[in-house]
């Protein structure tokens, strides 16, 4: 019988498992995206914590705009098929403090979402003026993450 661990989890954009990837302007585009690894999966709930801090393309750290959106969705394991974790998400809505959590995101999710193992979880971007920078950008989610061993 294998073993299952739950965890707290916290993911960022410098986990392993991550692509990164600039975002242009006026097109949805992937900024980061995770791709569970064999033997673990990611557990969103409702109320587990978002927070971002987006930049542009511009260069020289220019904040992206607080009416730029961005959403997370999950795909499946070949990274064709799309469901949508949250709707748009204003900028303004997720940028914060990753040091207090009353001033992070809480994910407007109504029921438990597992990234099973190899699904992607993309924070994708889609800024009027100016793409997202991945190199400047960063992210922080607070959730659960499921490990399986033998």
């Amino acid at each position: 019988m294998p073993l299952i661990a739950i965890e707290p989890y916290e993911l960022q954009q410098e986990d392993t498992d991550i692509t990164q990837a600039d975002t242009t302007a006026s097109v949805w585009g992937p900024l980061f995206s995770y791709r569970a690894p064999k033997g673990r999966s990611l557990i969103l709930r409702p109320g587990d914590f978002f927070s971002a801090a987006m930049y542009d393309t511009a260069g020289g750290f220019t904040e992206c705009s607080d009416t730029d959106r961005f959403r997370l969705v999950k795909k499946d394991q070949t990274g064709e098929e799309i469901v949508p974790i949250t709707g748009d998400i204003l900028y303004a809505s997720i940028k914060g403090s990753f040091q207090d959590i009353d001033k992070m995101f809480r994910l407007p999710i109504t029921r438990e979402i597992e990234i099973a193992e190899q699904e992607y979880l993309v924070l994708e971007a889609y800024s009027v003026g100016l793409g997202a920078d991945k190199d400047e950008s960063s992210f922080s989610l607070v959730c659960r993450s499921k490990r399986t061993g033998g």
